[in-house]
C-alpha cells in the first residue's frame, strides 16, 4: 500500500474538504437555500483544513473555499464575479479564514507540542524507572554491603541486604538511625573527626577501619569505603555512598598473629641461645632476640640499625675472610641441611667474643634458591 508523504497528505485533506463542503452545498441549496449564505459551510472546511493541517492546509483552504463560493454562488452563478459587494465579501470570507487557520493552527501546533511533552515525559519517567530498577539490582545484588546517606546527617537513605546481614537490622530500621547509633561508643569521636577532615579537604573518596554494634549486642570489625556526592556548582557534600565490608575475621587473625608474635618473642627472648633471621640476598639482620644485644652489648635498635654493615662491623677480620666461603655455602643449602661456623664479634667494649652458629635456610625462590 502506497504511502503518501504527510505534506500532501494534508493539503489533501483541505482540498477534500473544500470540495465536500461544495457538494453539500450544493445539494442542500433547493431544500435550504445555502446560495443566501454561500460561505456557511466552507467555514468548517477551513476549520478542518486549520485543524487536521496546520496554518498552511487552512490558509489553501480559505482561498479555495473562497474561489469556490464566487464561482457556485455570488451573482452571476458558475461564474466569477469581481464587483465591490462580492469583493467585500469575498475579502471578508478570507479574513476570517486566515484568522481561524492562524488560531485553529496554532491550537493544533500547541497541542502537538503539549502531546510530544507529555511523550517525552513519560518517556522520562520510563527510563527514570528502569534505571531506578538498575540501580536497585546492582545495589542489592553484592555480596558486600552498601548504603547511601545523607552526607550532612549520616542519615541511611537505602541499604542493601547484605549490610543488613552485617548489622543484624532490617531495612526499615536502619532507614530510621544514622551511622551513629551503629558506630561502637569507643570508636565514635575518631569517626567523627576523620569524617569532618574528610569532608572538609573536599575530596571524593574515603577509606576507613572501625566497629559496629550489631543489634543484638555483638561487635563487628568493617571496612567502610565511601564516595562522595557534591553539588556541582556550590561543590557542598550531599549524599555518601558506601561499601562495607565485614572483617571480623581478618581483625580476629590480626590479633591472633600479635599473640603469637608477642608469645614468640617472649620465649625467644628467655631462650639461653642467640636467634637471627638473616637476609642473604640484601646481606642484613632481620631480626634477631635480645640475646643478641645482651652478648654483644648493644641494644636490639642498634643491631638492627647496622644493617648490611652488621658483619663488616663487628666479625673479626680474621674471620671475615672464611665468612665468604661460609656464606656460599649457605647459598646452596639443601632442605633442612645445617651449616655450622664459628668466628670472633667485638663486643661494645672492644673485646672479642667467640660465637658458634648453626645455620639452615627457611625461606626460597620458585626456582628453589635460597633467599
Amino acid at each position: 500500500m502506497v504511502r503518501l508523504k504527510p505534506q500532501i497528505l494534508r493539503y489533501g485533506v483541505a482540498i477534500a474538504a473544500v470540495l465536500l463542503a461544495a457538494l453539500m452545498m450544493l445539494a442542500f441549496d433547493p431544500y435550504a437555500r445555502l446560495s443566501k449564505a454561500p460561505f456557511l459551510l466552507f467555514f468548517g472546511a477551513v476549520t478542518i483544513s486549520a485543524w487536521y493541517g496546520g496554518r498552511g492546509p487552512g490558509v489553501a483552504a480559505t482561498l479555495l473555499a473562497g474561489l469556490s463560493a464566487n464561482y457556485l454562488y455570488l451573482s452571476p452563478a458558475f461564474g466569477f464575479s469581481f464587483n465591490f459587494a462580492a469583493g467585500v465579501r469575498m475579502a471578508l470570507f478570507i479574513i476570517q479564514g486566515l484568522v481561524i487557520s492562524f488560531l485553529v493552527g496554532s491550537l493544533r501546533i500547541a497541542q502537538e507540542q503539549t502531546r510530544r511533552s507529555l511523550q517525552q515525559r513519560e518517556q522520562a519517567e520510563a527510563d527514570l524507572h528502569q534505571s531506578e530498577a538498575d540501580f536497585r539490582a546492582m545495589f542489592n545484588i553484592t555480596s558486600v554491603g552498601k548504603a547511601l546517606l545523607d552526607a550532612q546527617t549520616r542519615r541511611f537513605l537505602r541499604v542493601n541486604a547484605a549490610y543488613c546481614n552485617i548489622t543484624g537490622y532490617t531495612e526499615a530500621e536502619l532507614l530510621s538511625l544514622t551511622v551513629d547509633a551503629l558506630n561502637h561508643p569507643e570508636d565514635r569521636d575518631h569517626d567523627h573527626r576523620q569524617y569532618r577532615d574528610f569532608l572538609n579537604q573536599e575530596v571524593s573518596d574515603f577509606q576507613t577501619e572501625k566497629r559496629y554494634v550489631r543489634k543484638d549486642g555483638g561487635i563487628v570489625w568493617v571496612l567502610v569505603t565511601g564516595n562522595v556526592i557534591r553539588n556541582h556548582e556550590a561543590g557542598q557534600p550531599l549524599r555518601i555512598v558506601a561499601v562495607i565490608q565485614d572483617i571480623t575475621d581478618r581483625k580476629q587473625t590480626e590479633e591472633q598473629l600479635r599473640e603469637s608474635r608477642s608469645f614468640l618473642t617472649h620465649i625467644t627472648d628467655v631462650a639461653p641461645i642467640i636467634l637471627y633471621v638473616y637476609d642473604l640476598h640484601e646481606t642484613r639482620n632481620v631480626w634477631s632476640n635480645n640475646n643478641l644485644s645482651l652478648v654483644l652489648g648493644y641494644t636490639r635498635d642498634e643491631v638492627q640499625s647496622m644493617g648490611s654493615n652488621l658483619l663488616s662491623q663487628l666479625l673479626h677480620p680474621e674471620d671475615a675472610k672464611r665468612y665468604a666461603t661460609h656464606y656460599e655455602r649457605l647459598r646452596r643449602l639443601e632442605t633442612e641441611e645445617v651449616a655450622e661456623f664459628e668466628y670472633r664479634m667485638r663486643h661494645r667494649d672492644g673485646s672479642w667474643h667467640w660465637l658458634s652458629s648453626r645455620e639452615m635456610a627457611y625461606l626460597r625462590d620458585d626456582d628453589g634458591t635460597v633467599k
